[in-house]
């Protein structure tokens, strides 16, 4: 008892002490020197080159990845040790990893050990020379080069085994030296957000001074104007391709009519695009739904903004219209006839234009048996005007039942009671029999009156 009692002990403690001094593998930040920062690998630049080489030791080059080994044994046999460095989320590539390239170099760059290898597709196994021995010891940081890695992952991990005698004796646990991601991003810092003005036959834009964080109405004159703001980041990473060129286009639920002159055809005055760096070229599509914004020219900037205005004429009637973004990105890496390409944005919401219009408050709204309801809405000016919906009921909900079927016909008294019960019956779904609602008529102010009220067992209640 007392000898397996024994050997328990000594096991935990040998187990103890291994995971206390265990080896480390690290990298290093792209261009720094600072260990144990997993690097980031551009997915476009590996897209273009296909592979990437595992070397430079002081982590200064912009096309290698590192692998730094920290060994936690003081003394290493170099005649027989093996160091046994394992891949995972990467290939290794044996046809291009010849075996006279691959090293292990200490922290000065001088070679170490280099007398045997064996390569196989997800591991590099180094045979230790004598005169190496002594100095890979613990706390000596040493570099694996001259791997070459295919079939990139989304991250790409690498463990190490210090085998004596087949058994390990000097153990790193998988560690993650890089992610593969997007050199690319692209993000609106400013949305378009104006109001078409329906006083003024839906041609301009009603004059606001909003500042809020997504809204820049630079409307200082008579036509009207619209801002939104894109930037294109560009990330420094391992294999960083270079931009050529980047194109916007900007969709919309309404139409770009507002941008054709008399001749019918795009008008540029209308779209004005200020770029930090490049030249620009806007252009519309044939079926009038999608503007192109393209900008041309290389940069290796961190980011890239679009600031674009859209200037409406002044006699063109405007529509609802929401936006969308959509920007790509052509890169290439040393060559232009390397050139590929890359979606940075994919239907981003830029904005909307709504109209301007009436609001109307029915405070009490009952529902019940026995109870019909009357809403009558006059609308004196020539505009046909939607009518949009929103309940509250006596515990605080709301309800955004968007846009009624009914709209109210210009130069006339339009019937609504009925579409609004069966709203809200129906497929706005509100609970609650005590309401109140407020309605946004799509007309000049001074055009609208509403009557509203119900009928309650014989007993008619006008709502002021």
């Amino acid at each position: 008892m007392n000898s397996i009692l024994r050997k328990t002990l000594i096991a935990a403690a040998v187990a103890g002490a291994a995971s206390a001094n265990a080896a480390t593998i690290s990298s290093v930040d792209n261009s720094t020197t600072t260990a144990g920062i997993q690097q980031v690998i551009s997915a476009e630049g590996y897209g273009l080159l296909k592979s990437i080489t595992v070397g430079n030791q002081d982590g200064t080059s912009s096309t290698q990845l590192q692998v730094a080994l920290t060994p936690a044994i003081d003394t290493y046999d170099g005649s027989s040790d093996l160091l046994v460095f394992t891949f995972t989320g990467a290939t290794v590539n044996t046809s291009s990893t010849v075996l006279s390239s691959v090293t292990v170099t200490d922290s000065t760059g001088a070679t170490e050990y280099a007398s045997g290898f064996g390569i196989t597709s997800d591991s590099i196994t180094v045979d230790l020379n004598a005169a190496g021995a002594a100095v890979l010891n613990a706390g000596g940081t040493v570099y694996l080069s001259g791997v070459v890695l295919t079939d990139l992952e989304s991250s790409v991990q690498v463990a190490y085994n210090g085998l004596r005698n087949t058994q390990p004796f000097d153990q790193a646990s998988a560690t993650t030296i890089a992610t593969v991601a997007s050199q690319f991003s692209a993000s609106n810092a400013t949305d378009l957000d104006a109001t078409i003005d329906v006083e003024k036959e839906r041609k301009v834009f009603v004059d606001t001074d909003s500042t809020s964080s997504f809204f820049n109405n630079n409307d200082t004159d008579e036509d009207g104007e619209d801002t939104f703001v894109v930037a294109l980041s560009n990330t420094s990473n391992l294999l960083t391709a270079t931009v050529s060129d980047v194109t916007h286009a900007v969709t919309t639920t309404g139409n770009f009519d507002w941008t054709l002159g008399s001749d019918s055809k795009f008008d540029s005055t209308t779209v004005d695009t200020a770029v930090t760096t490049g030249t620009v070229t806007e252009s519309l599509s044939d079926d009038g739904t999608t503007l192109s914004i393209a900008v041309d020219g290389d940069f290796t900037t961190t980011a890239q903004t679009s600031t674009v205005t859209f200037d409406v004429p002044g006699d063109v009637t405007l529509v609802e219209s929401e936006f969308t973004l959509s920007s790509v990105a052509k890169y290439y890496i040393g060559s232009t006839s390397t050139n590929s390409s890359a979606t940075v944005a994919s239907g981003v919401d830029i904005g909307d234009w709504g109209l301007s219009g009436a609001t109307r408050f029915i405070e009490f709204f009952p529902i019940g048996t026995g109870i019909t309801q009357f809403v009558y809405i006059s609308n004196t000016s020539d505009v046909d005007a939607e009518v949009e919906m929103t309940v509250y009921d006596d515990s605080g909900t709301v309800y955004e039942c968007g846009t009624l079927d009914t709209v109210a016909t210009g130069d006339s008294v339009t019937k609504f009671g009925p579409e609004i019960y069966n709203t809200i019956t129906g497929d706005c779904n509100v609970v609650g029999n005590r309401l109140a609602i407020s309605l946004t008529i799509n007309a000049p102010d001074a055009s609208i009156d509403m009557t509203a009220g119900y009928n309650s067992r014989g007993d008619r209640v006008l709502i002021d």
